[in-house]
């Protein structure tokens, strides 16, 4: 048995990957549009690295011999996406709160302006501040 294929995720662990990101994106739409909570910069960024951990698990469950590119583009994205939750996770419970830490655009409209492609997914229509939301 070699590394590879020791250590090499099956077409199941990627397709559950994206199933996963998916989800997640569809609980964040859900909240946005059905709950009407908009989302902050800082969602919007964590939202962008889901999807692109969504898109790059799907090109690399078709296990073609770039399928290592994509699994490593799809762990950099949800790296992105777990610091920028840690990073809004840790605003908020800070002395200053988001304030100090909020932008205006998303981190990603910089380098491709998704915001003004996909307004309706990646538009930011809410400000940072204390959480207007609770689990209980």
């Amino acid at each position: 048995m070699t590394f590879h294929t020791l250590f090499s995720p099956s077409r199941l662990h990627y397709l559950s990957v994206a199933a996963l990101a998916l989800a997640f994106n569809a609980f964040a739409l859900y909240l946005q549009y059905g709950e009407d909570l908009q989302p902050c910069v800082t969602c919007i960024d964590i939202r962008v690295g889901l999807w692109g951990v969504f898109i790059f698990s799907i090109l690399a469950s078709l296990k073609t011999s770039y399928s290592w590119i994509f699994a490593a583009l799809s762990a950099c994205c949800s790296i992105f996406s777990w610091h920028e939750i840690y990073q809004s996770l840790n605003s908020l419970y800070s002395s200053t709160g988001f304030l100090s830490a909020c932008e205006l655009r998303p981190a990603i409209a910089t380098i491709i302006p998704i915001d003004d492609w996909l307004p309706a997914l990646f538009g930011v229509k809410g400000m940072c501040g204390k959480a207007f939301w609770s689990v209980a």
